[in-house]
């Protein structure tokens, strides 16, 4: 076995197990085995390239030519593929830097276009001290995850799932306009008088869409869900809420006479709980925890109020040090967009950055969701429901970014496989599963006349309007 006819088989085999060694290095010192998981594939495919190495000694000389010329094509190919990916992308982010630029703008003129008006641009906290000297009951909505991730404010000793009650509450804008609701006795968004009923057809568990960001009544999706149906209504929904404050709440205000649960899923859900189980408010895990555990809200709406309201005054300076920071972080990405250096993109290029994010699907945040924690908040929502005789139902609200090319689609590396295992838990626990994704907002011609003024943001009176009649329609089949 000469060198001179190995000498291929023995530089394939050197730079395998130089990568190896890189690996190693990367996955043990520089990262102290804590990304053990997202360098898994890559010890495959190093160990894959040695074993191959060492086959190739022992091919017949015609064999090591053929898999010399496979080698170097394959190796060509990977960089023309990974270049012309490179390419592709570089067009793709300076429209959607363009975009990004004009998107403030563009929202303005869509409004002013479509309804004569002019577009209400002040800040959500100039709104709030405007109304407020018409109505000094006037609040801004206060979500549970501001109480939940603030550590200093677990002296109030309980942990807040509602907003305000009684009160006039300011939402958001997208759509031109500040929307806002009445809350109820809660504060909820919901007429205060759904709460007296003695049978409750349906209770929608959710964030900010079961909340009716950024719609008025009756455009949100609990009261659309009351004229389709012509049945009492009650959303739980809050801002911000993901999986375990969603439970919480299902926890401390099902109401027996309910006879439908919805809970509604967003796609990156996931991610919020496991920013939830690690919040440092100790109550919240003690839903997951103890099945019998309350913190009894419905009888302290008063206090909550109380520490509510001192929470927006407090909140208020954080809020517009919050936005501006969001404003910042924005314009660096269209500014790393705009002037990334030569040097980078090639060792990208060299690294196959593109290949290895687009069609490996490698990502240390895909290997580490809180699947299992989700399943057993699923199995306890869906046996609170069930022991009460009402139905458990999963909808699965996807992202705008699946059908969007926007500045999210670029700051934020995902692959959405959240749906499939959003699917698959589902299927193990045989909950009623309704797919918004696959059966409905895939299959839409025009996806942007479901956004606010076609922009990016929540839905539309049209979008919530649709996807309601939908998961109505949904249900109405499965019974």
């Amino acid at each position: 076995m000469s060198y001179n006819n190995n000498k291929f088989s023995y530089t394939l085999l050197i730079l395998s197990v130089i990568f190896l060694l890189f690996v190693v290095y990367k996955s043990e010192v520089i990262f102290s085995g804590e990304k053990r998981d997202y360098y898994y594939t890559y010890y495959i495919l190093t160990f894959i390239f040695i074993l191959v190495s060492f086959i190739s000694f022992f091919l017949s000389n015609k064999l090591k030519i053929y898999f010399k010329i496979i080698c170097i094509t394959l190796f060509f190919g990977i960089y023309i593929l990974e270049i012309s990916i490179h390419i592709y992308k570089q067009s793709y982010n300076t429209k959607i830097q363009i975009s990004a630029e004009k998107e403030p703008d563009q929202r303005k003129k869509n409004y002013e276009k479509l309804t004569g008006k002019k577009y209400d641009d002040r800040s959500k906290y100039e709104v709030y001290f405007d109304a407020k000297n018409l109505n000094p009951n006037t609040v801004v909505a206060v979500h549970p995850h501001y109480f939940a991730k603030h550590k200093e404010l677990s002296i109030y000793g309980i942990l807040p799932l509602s907003g305000i009650s009684y009160s006039p509450t300011i939402l958001c804008n997208e759509n031109g306009y500040y929307s806002s609701y009445e809350s109820d006795r809660y504060g909820f968004n919901n007429p205060d008088e759904v709460w007296e009923s003695d049978e409750i057809e349906f209770l929608i568990i959710g964030g900010s869409y079961t909340n009716g960001s950024c719609v008025n009544r009756p455009h949100d999706m609990a009261s659309v869900l009351r004229t389709i149906s012509n049945k009492n209504v009650i959303t739980t929904g809050m801002g911000g809420s993901g999986p375990l404050l969603q439970f919480a709440s299902l926890r401390e205000y099902f109401n027996p006479s309910v006879k439908n649960v919805i809970w509604i899923y967003y796609d990156f859900n996931l991610l919020d709980l496991k920013n939830e189980l690690n919040y440092p408010s100790t109550i919240l895990n003690n839903y997951l925890i103890d099945d019998s555990y309350s913190q009894n809200l419905i009888n302290k709406q008063d206090f909550i109020d109380k520490i509510a309201v001192e929470a927006i005054e407090s909140g208020i300076k954080k809020n517009e040090e919050g936005a501006i920071n969001q404003n910042i972080q924005i314009e660096k990405a269209l500014s790393a967009l705009k002037n990334e250096k030569l040097s980078a993109k090639l060792l990208k290029i060299l690294k196959l950055h593109n290949i290895r994010k687009q069609l490996l699907h490698i990502s240390f945040q895909e290997n580490s969701y809180p699947e299992e924690e989700f399943k057993l908040i699923l199995s306890k929502a869906k046996k609170l429901t069930e022991e009460n005789n009402a139905n458990f139902y999963l909808v699965y609200l996807p992202t705008h970014q699946r059908y969007l090319s926007n500045l999210s689609s670029i700051m934020y590396d995902f692959n959405y496989e959240f749906h499939t295992k959003v699917q698959k838990i589902s299927r193990e626990l045989n909950i009623n599963f309704i797919d918004l994704h696959k059966d409905f907002l895939e299959k839409q011609s025009n996806y942007r006349e479901l956004l606010p003024l076609g922009i990016d943001g929540h839905f539309n009176i049209n979008g919530y309007k649709k996807i309601t009649e939908f998961i109505y329609n949904s249900i109405q089949k499965i019974n």
